[in-house]
């Protein structure tokens, strides 16, 4: 896509954003999602770094009170902590340092703080439903029309998308990406769209948008062909299910007729993903080998960390700073991989371990008490991902905390512990 088709947009969006600083937002991250790279001065710049700017000053001009200083605060806590461990780092281990990660890191605290400030429960659930949407029919045509990847590629790609790049080697898709360089990204997102849909139809506030945000991520989802979503995805459902039980038990309302109608809601979803994914099992596609990883769950930790693993020196530094981090340097040029607990500990270590820790027991106390204990469900989804993917500070990561920030007020419909109906 070139920079010139672009700018149209740019101005679409400062407009709207001065106009109506949350709709502006969220047209910036529905944007930023789904809109094809546009090309400047030969490489490919996505409208999250290229919108972000412009963004942020007319969000500023026209919304200067903050309404959740808490959670800046923490943010900024968070970054002093990282840049110095990273100062640390770089001048006691002589460690390599790139000015363009740091920077990186900084845009998606930035983007974190902004996603808190305007988004809400109910437009958030809105975006996935048409981002989720697309994906799924994307990612389906990328698994079937041959040829595919070096579109994908042009579209899609940008420097260090080593995934992509393997896809046009190879001259197919054999994990969908959607709108993203990495399927990671796309399951990641499913499973956040699938956790916040269940917990609408378990506590009965489903409506249309949700019961299509389910379809959706079910099958975004399932073409990303991820651990991330394939294992998630059971975990989440029953992990929802228990819950619910819990809280129906400890009012006093737990019928069998409510059992059984969610135990079949949950067996027609489960078996709509099972029908699938044998659908796409028979298709040639690795859906079996990574539900294998749930009766061996180890298995690609210690290939990846044990001796002869391609993170094993990644280990050795974390190991040899494992109280403060070495920031974003680089000691040894070591492999971190795609963890968000790996690179939280190469980070921070045990002190950014610690505090990421208290701000996800704050985040699940809070929803407890103001009686929205089933966006658990979302949380739990955010720390599955985390195992495949620093999701925390990429988009998708972003838009479920900011979910999870956003507290019902006088206008906002909680995922609450309602017992009863609507």
């Amino acid at each position: 896509m070139n920079a010139l088709l672009a700018l149209p947009v740019l101005a679409l969006n400062l407009w709207v954003t001065i106009r109506d600083p949350r709709r502006g937002v969220f047209l910036f991250a529905g944007l930023a999602l789904l809109l094809p790279h546009p090309s400047l001065l030969g490489y490919s710049v996505p409208y999250e770094m290229l919108g972000l700017p412009a963004i942020l000053v007319a969000a500023a001009f026209v919304r200067r009170r903050l309404r959740h200083p808490r959670v800046h605060v923490l943010v900024a806590t968070y970054l002093a902590l990282v840049l110095l461990a990273t100062v640390v780092g770089s001048t006691t281990q002589a460690a390599a340092l790139s000015p363009i990660r740091v920077l990186g890191f900084v845009r998606a605290l930035v983007l974190l703080g902004l996603f808190v400030e305007t988004f809400d429960r109910r437009g958030i659930e809105t975006l996935l439903l048409v981002v989720l949407g697309v994906n799924a029919v994307l990612g389906a045509m990328q698994l079937v029309v041959p040829g595919g990847a070096g579109l994908t590629q042009r579209l899609y790609g940008r420097e260090g998308a080593s995934v992509l790049e393997h896809y046009v080697e190879w001259g197919e898709i054999p994990r969908a990406t959607g709108s993203f360089s990495t399927p990671l990204i796309l399951g990641a997102m499913a499973l956040f769209g699938l956790a916040m849909a269940w917990a609408r139809m378990l506590v009965d506030e489903a409506d249309a948008t949700h019961r299509w945000l389910l379809l959706a991520a079910g099958i975004a989802g399932l073409v990303s062909i991820t651990k991330t979503f394939i294992l998630g995805a059971p975990i989440v459902l029953v992990g929802g299910l228990a819950i619910r039980a819990v809280q129906r038990a400890r009012a006093g309302s737990l019928q069998v007729r409510s059992v059984i109608t969610v135990g079949g809601v949950f067996v027609a979803v489960a078996g709509v993903l099972a029908a699938a994914g044998l659908y796409l099992e028979s298709l040639g596609l690795p859906v079996g080998y990574y539900l294998s990883y749930l009766t061996e769950p180890l298995t690609a930790f210690t290939n990846r960390y044990g001796p002869g693993g391609q993170m094993e020196e990644a280990a050795r530094v974390i190991g040899d700073n494992l109280v403060f981090g070495v920031g974003l340097t680089s000691v040894r040029g070591e492999f971190l991989g795609d963890s968000l607990y790996v690179a939280q500990l190469h980070r921070t270590g045990l002190i950014g371990a610690l505090f990421a820790l208290a701000v996800v027991a704050l985040l699940a106390r809070r929803n407890v008490a103001a009686g929205r204990t089933m966006s658990l469900l979302v949380l739990l989804a955010l720390l599955l991902t985390g195992t495949a993917i620093d999701v925390v500070f990429k988009l998708p990561g972003a838009i479920a905390i900011a979910y999870l920030a956003r507290l019902p007020g006088a206008n906002a419909a909680p995922v609450g512990d309602r017992v009863g109906p609507g």
